[in-house]
């Protein structure tokens, strides 16, 4: 399955989500982006401080990245190589995530409930 980037998908993306994430109900996406090729999507967690890696194909988790907060928005990078992460705390941070390495890129602080 494939998620393209129209209301079509966006629906196809729900559909896909609730019923491989209905077992995980502590996850409570907030925010969701997919790669442009429609083989992964990104969802971010609202009740826990992390993205969920997920592969469309395979359907399941392909990996956990770690936030400092609970997530609030998502962006591709152009060019997909970085995935910016707002987490929305006391203290709120923008997270520019390197995907290559899985290292961040850059921190900003950014005030409350970013």
């Amino acid at each position: 399955m494939r998620i393209a980037p129209s209301g079509a998908g966006a629906f196809a993306c729900q559909v896909l989500l609730s019923t491989v994430l209905q077992a995980q109900p502590w996850c409570a996406p907030s925010a969701l982006v997919a790669t442009s090729d429609g083989r992964t999507l990104y969802v971010g967690c609202a009740d826990g401080p992390r993205v969920e890696v997920f592969d469309i194909a395979q359907r399941k988790i392909a990996r956990t990245i770690p936030m400092p907060a609970p997530v609030s928005g998502l962006l591709l990078w152009p060019g997909e190589s970085r995935l910016v992460a707002t987490c929305a705390a006391p203290a709120s941070t923008v997270l520019v995530l390197d995907l290559r390495s899985n290292a961040p890129a850059r921190s900003v602080r950014v005030g409350h409930t970013a």
